[in-house]
Parts: structure tokens; C-alpha cells; sequence
């Protein structure tokens, strides 16, 4: 499979994140504001490329953070070889799921009147890898659908920058 992303099938997302500083010392607001310490409201915009691709025969959004990234069309190029590995090794990423979380399903997360399950029962519910988040370190993060193995949460699985597939975790 290859990939050949460009700038140009990527959106721009932008969100406004507000953030407030909240004290209950009315003394320590007025001494930093004196100072030119203090801001009543701080508010930035997170700012997100993404896209959806067909990775596998799973549609699946991608998305990269501009900040810290000095050419963005070098980064989409490596995103594109990171795609092809992706795919070129999905099932050792949904091995190394299955053999890292598959004790804990059995263990702590079997529905009632649900069998233990087996590697193999727990590699074919990780069907769909719902988005890849790619870091500016050149790590990233591909997060699958549980198909309720964890009753919805997220399988993150960490990629480090030199491609070494780190724990996976239950998030969400």
C-alpha cells in the first residue's frame, strides 16, 4: 500500500480552548495584579491538520498539531512512510494488543455470560483503527475501536519515534 498525502488533502482545524484562573484569595489577586501577574481569562486556539484515509479497509482519520514542525511537507512525507509500515504491520500491533490485553479482558472486563477469550477472538474484534495521531517528536498514536471489549473505551497504541510499538492502553 502506499500513501502519497499532501498538504493539500489535509483540513485545518482550528478550536478556541478557554481557560480560566480562578482564586479565592481576593489579597493574592490584587497583589498579582499589581505586579501584572495575573490574566482574568487566557484564551488559545488549538490548531489540528486532518484527514481520513483507507488504511486496511478501515477508514480512518489522521491528524498532526503544526506547532514544532518546521516543514510541514517533510512531515506529511514521513507520515506517509509511517502509514505504509502502519499497514505493513497492523497485525503485529493487534498481536502485541491481544497478548498485552487480553489478560486484563479475561480478567476484570468479561460481559455477563461471556466466555474467556482466545488471542484469536480478541485480534478479530480490533477491526477498525479509528484515528493515528502523529507527534512532532516523530512518535504517534494509533487509537482502535474495542468493539466493546473494554465496553467502548479506546485501544492507544504508542509508536515511538524509531518505530518500537510501546504498551498499548485502555483509554477513554
Amino acid at each position: 500500500m502506499i500513501f502519497n498525502l499532501t498538504i493539500n488533502d489535509f483540513v485545518l482545524n482550528e478550536e478556541i480552548i478557554e481557560s480560566k484562573i480562578i482564586f479565592s484569595d481576593q489579597e493574592f489577586i490584587e497583589k498579582q495584579k499589581l505586579l501584572g501577574n495575573y490574566i482574568e481569562n487566557n484564551n488559545n486556539i488549538l490548531k489540528t491538520y486532518s484527514t481520513e484515509i483507507n488504511i486496511n479497509d478501515s477508514l480512518t482519520r489522521i491528524y498532526f498539531d503544526p506547532n514544532n514542525i518546521n516543514n510541514i511537507e517533510t512531515f506529511i512525507q514521513a507520515i506517509n512512510k509511517k502509514l505504509v509500515w502502519i499497514s505493513k504491520n497492523l497485525e503485529i500491533i493487534k498481536i502485541n494488543i491481544s497478548k498485552k490485553l487480553l489478560k486484563i479482558k479475561n480478567d476484570f472486563w468479561l460481559n455477563e455470560n461471556e466466555n474467556n477469550l482466545t488471542i484469536t477472538d480478541f485480534i478479530i474484534r480490533l477491526k477498525r483503527i479509528d484515528n493515528i495521531v502523529f507527534n512532532s517528536d516523530n512518535s504517534f498514536n494509533i487509537n482502535f475501536n474495542d468493539d466493546y471489549l473494554f465496553d467502548g473505551h479506546s485501544i492507544t497504541v504508542p509508536i515511538t519515534n524509531n518505530l518500537k510499538i510501546a504498551d498499548p492502553k485502555i483509554e477513554g
